[in-house]
């Protein structure tokens, strides 16, 4: 009698909208309409055509190739003996000693022997710099050296102080333990403890003044950087995943160049792993159709003039994104990292792009130098909208997936200035864009498309309604635009569907001149430049390459129970709709960040899958086997 009381209470309990929706008739239906429509996801020819990438997998493995390799076992015979072969005189050889040996003695020196140095190049760099202004020989020396030096003398000082190893202050440190290991994905069990971390003071000193004597010639942010450059080259060839962190990191905030560079070198580094046997590669039926479309690139950038080539070994770096980040994130735990490094370096965006706002009017010699910088990244360019679109549905799918109240604050703070950011823009195509992505992240997550589309049709003409009484939505959305102006590239649209033309701006004003078109461009979809650029097989490429990476991101979200990935998924889900949507009118690939944006959301999916696949029915709280 008791416990039915009590039954009865607790499911009386709760707030008078949680019971009218509760118990309501309608929305009953509604529910029960819309698990049904999930559930003709989950078996027959929609399960196949939507969410069958364990079958296409599978296929791909039985296939023709699969049925080959196995008749002529060439994978035991020739390809796995070769390869234990290859890798085992690789390890055993000087080369890699040699490197060994090197990264642990940096590891195990002392932070007072990095003091030293830095301090000692400064002090000369400061001095060179002062005999350059007295002297009447040289020109007058830039201030930025001045500044550089003295930077560094005062960041060596508090280096001195400390006789702990490197690897010690990594692994022991609240800030650089989070940072490095937390998040750069530094392996903390190649850190070691060192009982006597040795100093080498005089090392260090002559070291430090043959660098400092090479700023007569050389500017200190030059040796600086390259110092920097070839400590970071020597970390990403130990751990590729730290060059593939920063890199996720950072893509917002430093120029093409570098991200490009970075790339580059996490890649060559990650392949010198493989060879190893220390990393694995390898291939789902989404990964060969993204290695396809990278081939069609390849093809097209040989055929193209000295401008499309650039393009292209751009595209194809930042193509490299997805492949490492399906590979190299192999683990719960590197999928968090890869979340956290991709919210630590959206923040700082985001907070860059206010700091522009506020302060792009004010001439100050300490600010110019910063606002530069800031010009040379997304954030100062007109894609960086995209950026922010894409960006808000991942940051409520952490918010509502985080249980730590820090982290949970630091997600809520991440929200709020990413829609700061957009209603700063004062775009009424970023502010339809952002809440259409919030309305495809709901459709997703929350798994009852009946409701959600109801909602937001009752939602949508209110918000339409009080548009006019909120100002700067007033504002934004009384403002004028103009057509969608498309040029002459219609007419050459049905001229190249078969070939293309290559890759870039400049063959295709070629093109337009040929067929006696206008010679303007216009506002270029993404998807009508591609057909133009290589063809309709190129564009098919590349829809089937994000089709199949759909699949396996629908196959996670309608079988699995996990619901915190799911979330995450369905904001992913999200952003790849919104992309393809906007892709139909803009060219979202004008800054080649959105474009790595994109990889690295296609990556991080088939990672998610690679990683949770085999645990995608346990529930939350589970224990896996």
């Amino acid at each position: 009698m008791n416990n039915t009381a009590r039954n009865t209470k607790a499911h009386y309990k709760g707030s008078l909208l949680k019971r009218l929706i509760r118990e309501s008739l309608i929305l009953s239906c509604l529910s029960s309409l819309s698990e049904r429509i999930i559930k003709l996801f989950g078996s027959g020819i929609f399960y196949i055509i939507f969410c069958g990438c364990d079958e296409t997998d599978a296929y791909l493995k039985k296939g023709v190739i699969g049925r080959l390799t196995a008749k002529t076992e060439l994978n035991t015979r020739i390809i796995r003996p070769f390869k234990f072969f290859f890798a085992s005189g690789i390890e055993h050889s000087r080369i890699v000693s040699f490197y060994r040996r090197i990264i642990g003695r940096l590891l195990a020196v002392s932070i007072r022997f990095y003091g030293i140095l830095i301090c000692t190049l400064g002090i000369y760099g400061v001095g060179i710099y002062l005999a350059k202004m007295l002297s009447y020989i040289t020109e007058t020396p830039d201030t930025n050296e001045l500044f550089w030096s003295v930077f560094l003398f005062i960041a060596g000082i508090p280096m001195l102080m400390s006789g702990r190893s490197v690897s010690a202050v990594l692994k022991t440190s609240r800030f650089f333990g989070w940072f490095f290991v937390g998040i750069l994905g530094i392996n903390e069990m190649a850190l070691r403890e060192y009982k006597k971390p040795e100093t080498h003071g005089t090392a260090a000193f002559v070291l430090g003044t043959v660098l400092g004597l090479i700023t007569i010639f050389v500017s200190t942010p030059v040796i600086a950087f390259v110092f920097l450059s070839v400590v970071l080259c020597a970390s990403i060839l130990y751990t590729p995943e730290l060059g593939l962190l920063s890199a996720v990191m950072l893509f917002p905030i430093i120029s093409v160049r570098l991200l490009a560079a970075l790339l580059v070198v996490t890649t060559i580094c990650y392949f010198l792993k493989v060879l190893r046997a220390k990393r694995n590669l390898r291939f789902k039926t989404a990964d060969i159709f993204v290695l396809f479309f990278g081939f069609y690139i390849i093809a097209l950038g040989l055929l193209s003039g000295s401008g499309g080539q650039v393009r292209a070994v751009y595209l194809l770096c930042f193509l490299a994104v997805y492949f490492l980040i399906a590979n190299l994130i192999a683990s719960e735990r590197l999928i968090k990292q890869t979340l956290y490094a991709f919210c630590i370096g959206s923040g700082l965006s985001c907070s860059l792009f206010i700091l522009q706002h506020i302060a792009g009017g004010i001439e100050n010699i300490y600010i110019d130098p910063l606002l530069n910088l800031i010009s040379t990244s997304l954030v100062g360019k007109s894609s960086y909208g995209y950026f922010l679109v894409l960006l808000l549905p991942i940051c409520l799918a952490l918010f509502k997936t985080n249980n730590f109240k820090s982290e949970k604050a630091a997600l809520l703070v991440l929200s709020f200035l990413t829609s700061a950011c957009i209603i700063i823009m004062a775009d009424r195509l970023i502010l339809v864009s952002a809440y259409m992505a919030v309305f495809l992240y709901i459709l997703f997550a929350y798994k009852k498309p009946i409701s959600t589309v109801l909602l937001f049709s009752v939602i949508s003409p209110v918000i339409y309604f009080w548009i006019p009484f909120i100002p700067f939505l007033n504002d934004i959305f009384s403002q004028t635009y103009t057509d969608l102006m498309s040029g002459g590239t219609d007419k050459l649209v049905g001229t190249v569907l078969p070939t293309g033309v290559g890759i870039g701006d400049r063959i295709m004003l070629l093109a337009l001149n040929k067929t006696g078109a206008s010679n303007y461009i216009g506002n270029l979809g993404l998807l009508k430049r591609l057909i133009i650029e290589g063809g309709l097989f190129y564009l098919i490429s590349f829809l089937l390459a994000v089709f199949f990476i759909l699949q396996r991101c629908f196959n996670y979200l309608v079988r699995c129970k996990n619901t915190r990935i799911g979330f995450i998924l369905s904001a992913f889900s999200a952003v790849l709709f919104i992309f393809l949507s906007l892709g139909m009118f803009y060219d979202m690939w004008e800054d080649i960040r959105i474009y790595m944006l994109f990889w690295v959301v296609c990556g991080v999916i088939s990672a998610v899958k690679n990683v949770y696949g085999r645990t995608a029915y346990l529930k939350d709280g589970e224990e896996r086997e």
